[in-house]
């Protein structure tokens, strides 16, 4: 096949896609949904309507029962937010479900009778042709998923201010996802010849292998928590009459059900996972830039605290990350420490042992501790103000948190004078609320790349990686779910060949 056949396919395949009346009433209502990024503006402290009407946000959040003061960079917030939305819902599942409710036909229309004799009479071969309807498929996600990613992207540039290159990460990502379901629609089309058969089984089959693959992390992270508890040392005791056979026919139901959950997850294609090399892709390149990040752990801190500035020298394993003030260096500063949680105990043994030994210091007033499980991340809190003599007093408060191993501290110390002012108040509490393990949070200033958009396979993307164990291999994901179409779309090739028109 010469380069003007190939060219003549890949036009012939836009043309279809562009004269499709339901990829054009779907572009009309994605151009109606990026339309609003361009008319409503999110500036520092207001909305901008039309370019003419502007709302604080104090209206629009008191609106909804939030004061505006507990939300740090409130127009990131709200951007964000809409990204999150669109990209979640719109582009997300129902998105690659209404894509592969629009092009079940293609297939199944070109082997109509009558339509397969004008279409098979073309000097090309049968696979080129069916591989012409699959690429049809792939330029109709394509092209609207570019609509609304690159539109929102550019709108939100233009008219907000707000360039986050990391969410143009969700065209390929969408394109991947459904480049998988679009093959199973396409092999299914050649061997039903059926719109509707197509539709339906590649829908099962989109729900299947996602929940699939989701049970398949909630049960590795149950298998890592069973091999904990299996660790710890138990009292013995004497087996009882009949318990040792019921335990090993548990245990053979048990291998057998695990050895074909796990040939499952390795066969199937492992659409689920590309959220997380989406994700993990877009940190690292924002991590470039970031104001502190510990490749060890995945550990970083994104920006610093609103007015202060990080002291050069500081070191997170040692006497901490530290940032003062950047108008009154000596009257606030805030630091941000860490120790092994084998030498520095738990979070709730720790903010313990800290808040008792505090209330013998006879320099120490107001010494208080409790728990603040209010934000994702969950703490334990000790406030003191420190009274020492010949000084007006400084008030402390310590969060003791965790991440896996390692037992983190957040400090804030400032002079009484400096929490009295206005502009001072919840300042250093803001940007503590937006200390999180996982990704969901909008506007995260710290984060710990352990989390995951779902729920629950929190704690598990933090195994993946680009030199990871093969399950966990992000090579291996894509090279087994390409495999995965590679192989069916052989399939349809083999029945195609085989049919008598």
């Amino acid at each position: 096949m010469n380069s003007n056949v190939t060219r003549a396919l890949f036009r012939d395949a836009f043309a279809q896609v562009v004269d499709n009346r339901v990829f054009r009433i779907l572009l009309v209502i994605l151009c109606v949904l990026v339309l609003p990024t361009f008319l409503i503006g999110a500036r520092p402290d207001h909305l901008t309507v039309l370019f003419f009407w502007n709302f604080p946000y104090d209206e629009i959040f008191g609106f909804f029962g939030t004061a505006v003061s507990t939300v740090e960079n409130p127009d990131r917030v709200l951007v964000q937010a809409v990204q999150k939305i669109l990209t979640d819902g719109l582009a997300g599942s129902f998105g690659i479900m209404f894509g592969i409710a629009a092009t079940a036909f293609f297939v199944p229309r070109m082997l109509e009778k009558g339509a397969a004799d004008i279409v098979f009479s073309k000097p090309v071969s049968r696979f080129a042709l069916l591989l012409t309807r699959y690429f049809a498929g792939l330029i109709f996600a394509g092209v609207l998923a570019t609509t609304m990613i690159g539109g929102m992207h550019l709108g939100f540039l233009l008219v907000s201010g707000w360039s986050d290159p990391g969410f143009l990460w969700s065209i390929p990502i969408l394109i991947y996802v459904f480049a998988v379901m679009h093959a199973v629609s396409v092999l299914v089309g050649v061997m039903t010849r059926s719109s509707v058969a197509a539709m339906l089984v590649t829908l099962v089959f989109f729900l299947f292998n996602g929940g699939l693959h989701q049970a398949w992390h909630v049960s590795q992270r149950m298998r890592g928590e069973s091999r904990v508890v299996q660790s710890e040392p138990e009292e013995s005791e004497e087996p009882q009459d009949g318990e040792s056979r019921d335990d090993d026919e548990h245990s053979t139901f048990a291998t057998v059900a695990i050895f074909a959950f796990d040939t499952a997850h390795f066969v199937l294609p492992k659409t689920t996972e590309a959220d997380f090399i989406a994700r993990s892709t877009r940190l690292r390149l924002e991590r470039r830039g970031y104001e502190f990040w510990d490749r060890e752990t995945n550990f970083f801190v994104a920006e610093p605290p609103e007015g202060f500035t990080r002291e050069a020298g500081a070191d997170i394993d040692g006497g901490g990350l530290v940032w003062s003030d950047t108008a009154e260096p000596n009257a606030a500063r805030i630091v941000l420490a860490r120790k092994p949680v084998l030498d520095a105990g738990t979070r709730m043994g720790a903010s313990k042992k800290w808040h008792e030994a505090l209330q013998t210091e006879p320099q120490v007033v107001d010494a208080t501790r409790e728990k603040d499980f209010r934000h994702d991340l969950r703490a334990y809190v000790v406030r003191w103000t420190r009274q020492d003599e010949g000084a007006a007093g400084r008030r402390h408060a310590r969060w003791f948190f965790e991440d896996g191993a390692w037992l983190y501290t957040f400090d804030v110390e400032s002079d009484l004078a400096w929490v009295a002012k206005d502009e001072n108040v919840g300042r250093a509490e803001r940007y503590r609320h937006r200390l999180n393990f996982g990704e969901e949070s909008v506007g995260n200033e710290i984060r710990f790349d352990v989390g995951s958009s779902a729920g629950a396979v929190t704690g598990v993307d933090k195994r993946y990686g680009w030199d990871a164990e093969l399950k966990y291999n992000y090579f291996f994901s894509i090279g087994s779910t390409l495999a995965f179409i590679v192989v069916v779309l052989l399939l349809a090739r083999w029945k195609l060949a085989r049919i008598d028109f």
